[in-house]
């Protein structure tokens, strides 16, 4: 009985999908009928993630580990998918008569990426990782009649593929060579800093299908077409779902696993970090499409966050626990915005974004508030969040870490360019419409939680205190 309690946010999910699928094949998956059960079920499961901290502890022999630190990124993808359910609704059903798939698709991508943050087996870990990623392919290509969209569908799964063939590839020296796949074990080996030419190859292997997984230079070839030619309540549920659970898995992983060879998988990550800040802002300089700028912006960002967990310290596993929540509810809530003016312009391109103050004021303020935020503008919560992240990085009184800190600020200052591109358009340039936008009543709710995150959470203590502890006894307690 236990089990399934510890379990139930993923059983939950699961019978939430397929009951949409049956009721599709009963012919019963009326548009406005598949909305609510994802919506009403999703508000229904934060008090099974929250029952489900009762029954902390190892499961499926040690595969599975249930903790605070995986609990809070169920936290996470439950909000974050009720937000992509809600902002995404009309625009779904508008252009597309496959809702119940749609449905369908994200749900079990979910229950993937619960597995992934969950996992302390690599075997399982990998099973989980395609789990939550073909139903991604699917639904990047779900507009099957726009080339755009097929393409994407197409770029996303080869490249995901491959990558998945590299992680596979890498996990299979591990065992070879040592036997387990178990975090916990491989940690106790890697104590005694046993390392070989096999060992270096597996870990490189291992970082590129998860830097692939959270679009980290040079693995993010996929982020822009992606990012452009998929739905764009797909893309926004891609931003921020899986880079969350590859971020969680790269942190537990090395730190768990390779504590005794850190030296390493720091030296690489701080490498990875590096090239994607400089790849992300200077790449999104030029973009003329909203998406495409956004994935650049994207890469950025990870490239910040990889520096929190390459410092491999409590404060800076909770550094980078409190960015990632900022940085989810900020970006869903600029792909909100985009989102519904889309639905009117027909169009990603940032110069569709012209007038936009005129034609929703409200719109205009969520979408500045947004990207000042993503810039590290004061006093934002994106500003909080990076503070935080670079003093615990800082704080590590390393020549290298302090070099990489400076170089960090130089790149958010670079990003201030082209999300003041974007503002310049928004509330100094002529709308090509007059017709205002108007905002769905469920699609608000999502826009609220967007500014809440920008405005009000990172300005509470308690909200910081709270993720320091579900930091703290996880890893370090394993």
């Amino acid at each position: 009985m236990k089990i399934i309690f510890a379990f139930l946010p993923e059983i939950v999910l699961t019978f939430l999908a397929f009951l949409i699928l049956f009721l599709e094949i009963c012919g019963l998956a009326k548009k406005k009928v598949c909305f609510t059960i994802a919506s009403v079920g999703l508000i229904l499961l934060i008090p099974c993630v929250w029952m489900s901290q009762d029954f902390l502890g190892n499961y499926l022999k040690g595969a599975f580990l249930l903790d605070n630190y995986a609990i809070f990124f169920k936290f996470l993808f439950v909000v974050l998918i009720f937000m992509v359910v809600l902002l995404g609704a009309d625009f779904m059903e508008e252009r597309t008569n496959y809702i119940a798939e749609y449905y369908f698709l994200l749900l079990m991508s979910a229950v993937g990426l619960m597995f992934m943050v969950s996992a302390t087996d690599l075997m399982t870990l990998f099973i989980a990782f395609e789990l939550s990623s073909i139903p991604m392919y699917v639904l990047a290509a779900y507009f099957k009649k726009e080339k755009t969209s097929t393409e994407a569908g197409i770029k996303y799964f080869l490249l995901g593929a491959f990558s998945a063939g590299l992680m596979v590839y890498g996990i299979s020296l591990i065992y070879g060579t040592f036997g387990t796949l178990s975090y916990k074990a491989l940690g106790s080996i890697f104590l005694v800093g046993n390392i070989s030419p096999a060992i270096l190859l597996a870990m490189v292997a291992i970082i590129v299908g998860l830097g692939f997984k959270i679009a980290a230079a040079p693995f993010h070839m996929w982020a822009p077409d992606v990012y452009e030619g998929a739905p764009t309540p797909v893309v926004s549920f891609i931003s921020v779902a899986p880079k969350a659970a590859g971020l969680a898995v790269i942190a537990r992983f090395f730190i768990t696993s390779f504590a005794g060879i850190s030296y390493q998988w720091i030296f690489l990550l701080l490498l990875i970090s590096a090239i994607s800040m400089l790849v992300g802002n200077l790449t999104a300089l030029p973009q003329k499409n909203f998406k495409r700028m956004l994935a650049y912006s994207g890469i950025s960002h990870i490239g910040y966050i990889l520096l929190g967990i390459a410092a491999s310290s409590q404060i800076g596993l909770t550094a980078v626990l409190f960015y990632i929540t900022i940085y989810t509810l900020t970006n869903l809530g600029a792909f909100g915005v985009l989102i519904m003016v889309s639905r009117y312009t027909k169009s990603d391109e940032i110069k569709d974004l012209a007038g936009l103050s005129r034609r929703s004021p409200g719109l205009a303020l969520i979408l500045l508030l947004a990207l000042l935020s993503l810039a590290g503008i004061p006093p934002l919560g994106g500003f909080l969040a990076k503070f935080i992240l670079f003093f615990a990085v800082f704080k590590e009184a390393n020549p290298v870490f302090q070099a990489m800190v400076l170089f960090a600020i130089i790149n958010s200052v670079i990003s201030l360019y082209y999300y003041l591109k974007v503002l310049r358009a928004v509330y100094f340039e002529k709308p090509q419409s007059e017709e205002p936008i108007t905002v769905p009543a469920y699609s608000a709710p999502a826009l609220y939680l967007s500014v809440i995150g920008i405005v009000v959470l990172a300005m509470m203590p308690s909200f910081y205190s709270w993720i320091s502890q579900m930091a703290k006894l996880s890893i370090f307690s394993l």
